[in-house]
């Protein structure tokens, strides 16, 4: 996990509300049930099953899941979906929650009104008109 805290430098662990060195309290808070869920489960395996299409969407600015996540998702998703109607959207300025934010961190969230970006609701919206009619 310190490898990737530094990695990941100052600013990133900020937003993350993490730092190097991780501490032993900061570690244990990590392993709680959620967390290590979230930390450990691998969900290639899942994603090597699915065979309908798939809408995935990524916030950029999103410091709970990395963009690089997202493209061993759809690369993941195309090795096995062969769909065309398969694709990944990208939103800048737009945090885990895929709403529009300034700082993007996680104590942002519930300060943000908006549920969802309109932006993003639309891309839905698009999306499923496609694949359902």
């Amino acid at each position: 996990m310190n490898e990737r805290l530094i990695a990941i430098g100052n600013k990133e662990q900020e937003l993350k509300e993490i730092g190097y060195p991780l501490t032993a309290n900061n570690f244990g808070n990590m392993l709680s049930g959620g967390m290590r869920f979230d930390l450990f489960y691998n969900p290639a395996p899942t994603f090597l099953k699915i065979k309908q299409q798939v809408l995935e969407l990524h916030g950029e600015k999103d410091v709970q899941v990395f963009s690089d996540n997202s493209d061993a998702i759809m690369k993941l998703l195309k090795q096995q979906n062969r769909n065309p109607l398969t694709q990944r959207n990208l939103y800048p300025s737009t945090n885990h929650l895929l709403q529009q934010c300034k700082n993007c961190t996680v104590d942002e969230y519930q300060q943000i009104e908006e549920t969802v970006s309109p932006i993003v609701a639309n891309d839905v919206i698009k999306w499923l008109e496609k694949v359902v009619y």
